[in-house]
């Protein structure tokens, strides 16, 4: 019974029900940010983050991890103009990491100025849209799965969740580019 439980949680996440958890619980879930010149003081509530703008976001299993670092964010750093070409007002990191930790690792990052980094330190948003997994036998506890979306105004318009936290394939920022591009053609 137990496995069957895991099976459908690992599948359970779509683009209706993110956007169902961002409108039911919007004021208690918080990102801390330090250092972003975009959002004043260290949190900010969902609601506020994706009201009002169209926000392409990517979430890492864990800062400085092997492919969280020299593959995923790098490659939104060098596909920033793509994504705000295509239509996103914002590119968004979300770690499942302190804040500090996040800061840190934005601020080894060359080019990474252009993307907020937002962390998730207990993984109260991750959890609240059905992302996350469990990486205790790897040494990481709670984190998010790797994955990307388009948010515009609070609406998850589209969701690429990878199969595993070690893949890097639907997530890609080209991949969101062409979807970001797509939803706001058929506006």
């Amino acid at each position: 019974m137990a496995t069957m439980t895991v099976f459908r949680r690992m599948f359970s996440a779509t683009a209706e029900s993110v956007t169902q958890a961002l409108r039911k619980s919007p004021s208690t879930v918080v990102f801390y940010a330090r250092g972003e010149p975009t959002i004043t003081g260290t949190t900010v509530g969902a609601a506020d983050f994706f009201g009002g703008k169209r926000v392409a976001l990517f979430s890492v299993p864990g800062a400085f991890t092997p492919v969280c670092h020299s593959k995923h964010v790098p490659a939104y750093i060098s596909h920033q103009s793509e994504l705000k070409k295509a239509g996103a007002d914002v590119i968004c990191c979300v770690a499942v990491n302190d804040p500090f930790t996040v800061e840190a690792w934005k601020k080894s990052l060359d080019g990474a100025e252009g993307i907020v980094f937002l962390a998730d330190p207990s993984a109260v948003f991750t959890k609240a849209v059905g992302l996350d997994v469990d990486l205790t036998a790897a040494g990481l506890g709670i984190r998010s799965k790797r994955y990307s979306m388009f948010v515009d105004n609070g609406t998850v318009k589209a969701l690429n969740v990878e199969n595993s936290p070690a893949e890097f394939e639907k997530s890609a920022p080209e991949i969101l580019a062409a979807q970001i591009q797509s939803a706001l053609q058929k506006k």
